[in-house]
């Protein structure tokens, strides 16, 4: 299973592909935020982990309404992506 962290801004796709858990080796890559954006960030995330698409699995950090594109495309392109959205998460700590 391969792991892809997502960064989702206006403009702009901040992508983190763990390769390995144990030495903590990551390969990074930007990406617009574009529909174009979207097929160019498949075609890297199936071309550099080597993983069928059952066994990618993309985590989504949202950000307002500007990840709402990304997984429509996505589910297009073939069966199996995983996605799990994730809202930026404030605390307040009362002292």
């Amino acid at each position: 299973m391969a792991f892809i962290g997502i960064d989702v801004s206006k403009a702009k796709l901040d992508c983190l592909w763990l390769r390995d858990n144990v030495s903590l080796k990551v390969k990074s890559r930007v990406f617009s935020n574009t529909p174009s954006g979207y097929q160019a960030l498949l075609v890297w995330m199936e071309k550099h982990t080597g993983e069928a698409t059952g066994k990618l699995h993309c985590v989504v950090e949202a950000t307002g309404i500007y990840h709402e594109g990304l997984p429509m495309p996505c589910t297009k392109r073939g069966p199996g992506y995983r996605w799990s959205i994730q809202r930026k998460c404030v605390t307040t700590r009362k002292v």
